[in-house]
């Protein structure tokens, strides 16, 4: 008899200070029924890196990687459906042709809970958005960075450019656990994750903290770090993930 598990998921983000809705350029979609999570963070430094993080979670619930094997092809439809997706030079500004030629970067993290009986979880990773698997209010794992210090401002990122390819495959990283019934799996995009990261050892209650918030909760949280210069002026997307019992 297969087993049935169940999960609740939510998501909350916001612009960097300064920067309405519209500029956020993280991407975030979730799927209870397939139990799949997808978070996405666009580089800044590259155009339309908010189009490709959305893209690549979108068709990470849609068309989820089955597995290892299936990542290079899965990648180039993204690529190609990007590239298809994108304003060409005469529909635009004077600038856009400028950028036109240049693809588009953002790291991403893929989760998928496993219906089995216990379920497990598999997730695959470029870059420094991070997955913290939590058990009893307290952190099991951080993948796929373990440290605060390890945050540098160059994480490998996954490109829109078919060509570099080779390169965005060089980044991938791939892990999976077990999980019993009340577990949360929470994934953060860099600033966040370095954050929370960094304050565990004097304030390891900080887990139940992000598994509490609410969207009022987290813009007070991040206008409070911003303030206080202990996160950086950056998008930042929390998504969450509750284990609820199997039968």
């Amino acid at each position: 008899m297969s087993s049935a598990v169940t999960v609740e998921l939510d998501a909350l983000w916001l612009p960097k200070q300064g920067n309405g809705e519209h500029e956020w350029e993280d991407g975030v979609a979730l799927s209870e029924g397939r139990r799949l999570l997808g978070l996405a963070d666009g580089a800044s430094s590259s155009p339309r890196s908010g189009a490709w993080a959305t893209s690549l979670v979108e068709a990470w619930i849609t068309d989820p990687i089955g597995s290892e094997s299936d990542l290079p092809r899965w990648l180039r439809r993204r690529c190609e459906d990007h590239g298809r997706a994108q304003v060409t030079p005469d529909q635009g500004a004077w600038y856009v042709e400028a950028l036109a030629d240049r693809p588009a970067h953002a790291t991403f993290l893929g989760v998928v809970v496993a219906a089995s009986e216990p379920p497990r979880y598999r997730a695959v990773a470029v870059g420094d958005s991070c997955l913290f698997h939590l058990r009893g209010g307290r952190r099991l794992s951080a993948w796929p960075v373990e440290d605060a210090a390890d945050f540098t401002s160059t994480p490998p990122l996954l490109s829109s450019d078919a060509a570099e390819l080779e390169r965005s495959l060089s980044g991938v990283q791939w892990t999976e656990g077990q999980l019993v019934a009340g577990d949360r799996l929470v994934a953060a995009t860099d600033a966040l994750s370095e954050w929370a990261l960094s304050v565990e050892a004097g304030a390891p209650e900080v887990w139940d903290a992000l598994c509490r918030l609410d969207a009022a909760g987290l813009r007070r949280l991040v206008k409070d770090l911003r303030d206080a210069d202990e996160i950086v002026n950056d998008d930042v997307t929390l998504a969450r993930c509750t284990v609820g019992s199997w039968r």
